[in-house]
């Protein structure tokens, strides 16, 4: 065997292994549910929060998936159906204390973006 057939070996094994590129999109119908959830969170929080942050970003460990980040200093719910309403869209919920004085709560939406298959 000759050092050439060597390198071909190899190549091959990594042409094997090598991930697909996957192209998304957005999961229609699902997608618009997910922006309006979080217009309704944005909403309920702020008119109890005036000073609540918000961001939203693509979860980069599923990339499927959208969050909404809110931080803010009070969340008194005492419109429970109203907010219960608000969030049932939402697939996860995480609420850390953070060490400010704040509340971060993560609001996860799976299946925002589903994988696009072209028709060959």
């Amino acid at each position: 065997m000759n050092r050439n057939d060597g390198i071909d070996v190899l190549l091959a094994l990594i042409e094997a292994h090598m991930p697909e590129t996957v192209y998304l999109v957005r999961n229609k119908g699902r997608y618009d549910k997910i922006v309006d959830a979080m217009k309704k969170i944005q909403d309920f929080v702020a008119s109890i929060d005036d000073d609540a942050r918000f961001e939203v970003s693509k979860d980069q460990l599923i990339g499927t998936s959208l969050v909404l980040d809110v931080n803010c200093t009070l969340l008194s719910l005492t419109e429970v159906d109203k907010f219960c309403d608000a969030i049932k869209t939402a697939d996860s919920i995480d609420i850390v204390a953070l060490t400010d004085g704040t509340v971060k709560i993560t609001f996860g939406f799976n299946d925002a973006y589903v994988p696009y298959h072209s028709e060959r």
